[in-house]
């Protein structure tokens, strides 16, 4: 009786353990995808900012070839 007792208890904490374990994983990689979606965003948004500058200058080389011709 006592050594059922005590088998069960340890199931019932392994149990428990691989579940908490679970659960951290399950936030990680919940935290990397989010993470990920960040830098995407970023990356995006500094791409955008590059092309804005690309087009910019090459608007005031226009400007400038139409002024020296």
């Amino acid at each position: 009786m006592v050594l059922n007792a005590y088998i069960k208890r340890k199931e019932i904490s392994q149990i428990n353990n691989l579940t908490l374990h679970l659960k951290e994983v399950e936030i990680q990689e919940q935290t990397k995808s989010t993470e990920r979606k960040i830098r995407l965003l970023f990356e995006q948004r500094e791409k955008r900012r590059k092309q804005v500058l690309m087009r910019r200058q090459k608007g005031d080389n226009l400007k400038l070839r139409k002024e020296l011709f």
